[in-house]
């Protein structure tokens, strides 16, 4: 099928057409790949991003490059060497724009709300951390990922508060684990409200 959809489009639009099948050819191919369901949004985005910064770039560069080259062809002439210079220097650019593309880091995630917490209750357990090993898992009312503690400022410590204790001001925290290793460790609070 790929023969016949690159013969369709060369003839009906030229390179244009070549270079649009090619383009629509690589990005069928990474979707089919099944990869997506296991990176986060942020991951997908910046490999989708990539490639199209990449393939569209090409697709641009073999335009100019066939623009440049046809004068020279039907005169007999050598190509100057500038325009090697000029393609190839287009294309470094390309690369570099899709791996600068492809390796920006992910916004920082908002933590998510904590659970829903029975009226009343005025002492929690909040525990960071992902993996095995000495965890700080068991009874925590609370619990969040590396990505999240990765994440971690003053204003998700007031957003907690507030959720938990109804104020900023209300909320006690004593640090009561802090194992390194793996991704983040694991690292236990004792959270109190105060009145």
């Amino acid at each position: 099928m790929q023969p016949n959809l690159f013969k369709v489009l060369g003839g009906v639009a030229g390179l244009a057409g070549i270079s649009l099948g090619v383009f629509l050819l690589l990005n069928s191919r990474v979707l089919e790949l099944g990869i997506f369901p296991g990176l986060s949004q942020a991951q997908a985005f910046a490999i989708i991003f990539a490639l199209l910064v990449f393939t569209f770039g090409i697709s641009g560069i073999a335009a100019i490059g066939w623009l440049l080259t046809k004068d020279t062809s039907r005169s007999g002439q050598p190509l100057p060497g500038s325009i090697g210079y000029i393609l190839t220097t287009l294309f470094a650019l390309i690369v570099i724009a899709a791996i600068f593309v492809g390796y920006q880091p992910a916004p920082p995630v908002p933590p998510p709300a904590p659970p829903p917490q029975p009226p009343g209750k005025t002492s929690f357990k909040l525990c960071f951390g992902e993996g095995g090993g000495n965890n700080c898992l068991s009874g925590a009312d609370i619990k969040y990922g590396c990505n999240t503690y990765r994440a971690w400022s003053q204003k998700a410590w007031d957003d907690l508060a507030n959720d938990l204790c109804g104020s900023k001001d209300k909320m006690t925290k004593v640090q009561t684990q802090n194992n390194g290793g793996g991704g983040c460790g694991w690292t236990a609070f004792n959270l109190t409200c105060t009145k």
